[in-house]
């Protein structure tokens, strides 16, 4: 299978080939991404720094809408390119600084320093926005993606773990409430007396106005 990866200028193309990760537990062989295991270590070394410096941290759990129909329809490596793609345009369409890791068979984790929770809902609403606007290509049929996300910020001294739960009750809501949407969960600072999790944004037709960055790099 062949999938193909455009940025808007150039075509890239997404292979299966030989991958260059070590299978040291620390980076995930199929997107090359860090693993859970990698991204946790860090994700506590900066809500440490953080609770030094009183900068933000905030976390974006994304998993794709469509990817068990995929497997079913198209079958596992066409899956797996899909995978990859989505591997590519993530870390493509985020800040240099921003760490990006694979957090689950159909999921990944991006964890954002120096960003508030307003800011990475509106970056999360960038990804699911621009990757939902253009398909992956695999051989000859187009697959139309969209994404779910859940987002939260570290509250001072928080475990990661506390943080991971947290951003992955919220992206449960999104997929729970159909998808293709982006819920937030507040951190326990700032939680409202019922402490649930708000319907940030809907669907990108309920959000005309937030339109993909200027860098975002579409995946067709």
């Amino acid at each position: 299978n062949r999938a193909y990866f455009h940025d808007g200028l150039h075509t890239h193309p997404v292979s299966l080939g030989e991958s260059t990760s070590v299978g040291d537990g620390r980076s995930d062989v199929l997107t090359e991404l860090p693993s859970r295991t990698a991204f946790t270590e860090e994700l506590d070394r900066r809500i440490a720094e953080s609770t030094r410096t009183q900068a933000d941290v905030s976390l974006i759990v994304l998993e794709i809408d469509q990817l068990a129909a995929i497997t079913e329809e198209h079958g596992d490596e066409s899956a797996d390119l899909v995978r990859r793609g989505v591997a590519e345009f993530l870390t493509d369409i985020m800040r240099d600084m921003d760490l990006v890791a694979r957090n689950s068979e159909n999921s990944f984790c991006m964890l954002l320093p120096a960003c508030s929770l307003d800011d990475a809902t509106r970056a999360a609403e960038r990804v699911r926005i621009a990757a939902g606007k253009t398909p992956i290509q695999i051989d000859d049929v187009e697959l139309q993606l969209t994404l779910s996300a859940g987002v939260t910020s570290a509250a001072p001294e928080e475990p990661s773990d506390s943080l991971m739960e947290r951003g992955q009750k919220a992206l449960q809501t999104a997929l729970q409430s159909g998808g293709d949407r982006t819920c937030v969960e507040q951190p326990p600072t700032e939680a409202a007396a019922d402490d649930g999790v708000a319907d940030a944004v809907g669907t990108a037709a309920e959000n005309d106005s937030l339109e993909p960055a200027d860098e975002a790099v579409a995946v067709s």
